[in-house]
C-alpha cells in the first residue's frame, strides 16, 4: 500500500476510534465511550512507534500503526459511487461484446484497437467518452459480421 494511503487509513481510523471506560480503543460501541482525543492519539503513536506524528514515521512504522488499528477492529468500508458502478458496467459490456464479436483472441485485438484509437492499452485508463466509443465500435463491427442478435445489439449480459 502506498505511503499516503497508509496515512489516510490511519487518520480515518483515528476519526472513528472510541475509547472505552477501561481505556481500551475500539471501533464498536462500549459503555461510557468517548472519542479518541488528539492527545491520546499522539500518545498512542508514541507507544507504538516512538514518534508523535505520521509524517515522521517510516513505512514500517506506518504498517505497525495500521496493524494496531486493524487488530482493534477497524475495517475501512469502501463506498462505490454511482459513476464508478456505471463505468464498471460499461467495461463489463465491452468485455462481453469483445468475446462475442472478436472471438478467441479478443484480448489482444481489443488492446490493439485501444492503443490505435486512444494511445492506451487498458480499458480502466479510458474516460467515459472513450469507453462509449469502444462499445459503439464493437457493436458496429458485430453488425458488419452479421452477428446482430438481440444480445449483441443491446449489449446485455445474461
Amino acid at each position: 500500500m502506498p505511503r499516503n494511503d497508509k496515512i489516510a487509513l490511519i487518520h480515518i481510523a483515528k476519526a472513528k476510534a472510541n475509547v472505552c471506560a477501561n481505556g481500551s480503543i475500539t471501533f464498536n460501541i462500549c459503555e461510557n465511550q468517548t472519542k479518541l482525543s488528539d492527545e491520546q492519539y499522539r500518545n498512542l503513536l508514541k507507544d507504538i512507534t516512538g514518534k508523535h506524528s505520521c509524517s515522521t514515521m517510516t513505512d514500517d512504522d506506518l504498517d505497525k500503526v495500521v496493524k494496531f488499528f486493524q487488530c482493534a477492529g477497524f475495517v475501512k468500508k469502501v463506498e462505490v459511487s454511482q459513476e464508478l458502478k456505471a463505468r464498471q458496467k460499461t467495461i463489463g459490456v465491452i468485455l462481453f461484446l469483445a468475446r462475442k464479436v472478436l472471438g478467441d483472441n479478443y484480448e489482444s485485438r481489443l488492446e490493439s484497437f485501444l492503443f490505435k484509437k486512444t494511445g492506451e492499452f487498458k480499458l480502466y485508463k479510458l474516460d467515459d467518452k472513450q469507453l462509449r466509443q469502444v462499445v459503439g465500435w464493437l457493436r458496429r463491427y458485430g453488425h458488419y459480421q452479421g452477428k446482430n442478435n438481440s444480445d449483441l445489439a443491446n449489449g446485455k449480459m445474461r
